[in-house]
């Protein structure tokens, strides 16, 4: 497995600091995600969803969306971004330091690549305890057999049935940061081995 540098946890004065950064401080609850802006990590299809997605939130309360990166398709995203309904906030701040560090700040990461070598960023995220909902592809698969609090899903599916896994992901509980095998030393240790 390829090995993470494993994420300093915010505190809650640095989460809180975060969100208002990034412009969903009022939000009730945040999902977010990391990567580059490109057709195989499928941030379009996340972002299609929205509005069903906002038909559906419960009645009274305000959805953040964040993703953090940047790439061919931001002015895509941003476009799509821009039919979200009221209730939703969307925020594409763009690439940034250490993002690994402020996924923390979510409280669901959602991974809807449609393909995927490995899935660092999953890794970085569940690394800090943090609810994950991927899509339904084998390399992500096989991390969440380390992990309780994740699911996957078909992303590529019913668009009503995905928005139902996004708002049932809401009840996964944030876990303490779990012992993981994808650290750089087990990396280096397993090439090792194999030299």
């Amino acid at each position: 497995y390829n090995g993470i540098n494993t994420p300093i946890p915010l505190t809650e004065e640095e989460r809180t600091a975060v969100r208002t950064g990034w412009s969903v401080d009022e939000c009730d609850y945040v999902i977010g995600s990391v990567g580059r802006f490109c057709p195989e990590k499928g941030f379009d299809v996340l972002l299609k969803s929205l509005p069903t997605l906002g038909e559906m939130f419960p009645e009274g309360k305000k959805l953040g969306v964040v993703l953090l990166g940047g790439g061919e398709e931001h002015a895509k995203l941003l476009e799509l971004a821009s039919a979200a309904p009221g209730n939703i906030k969307v925020s594409l701040p763009g690439l940034v330091p250490d993002a690994a560090r402020l996924s923390g700040a979510f409280d669901l990461f959602v991974m809807p690549s449609r393909f995927e070598g490995f899935g660092l960023v999953l890794a970085e995220a569940m690394s800090h305890g943090t609810p994950v909902l991927v899509n339904n592809i084998p390399p992500l698969i096989e991390l969440l057999e380390f992990y309780d609090s994740g699911k996957a899903i078909d992303f590529y599916d019913d668009r009503e049935m995905v928005c139902r896994e996004i708002i049932k992901a809401m009840d996964m509980p944030r876990t303490s940061p779990p012992e993981l095998p994808f650290t750089t030393q087990n990396m280096i240790d397993g090439y090792l081995d194999l030299y």
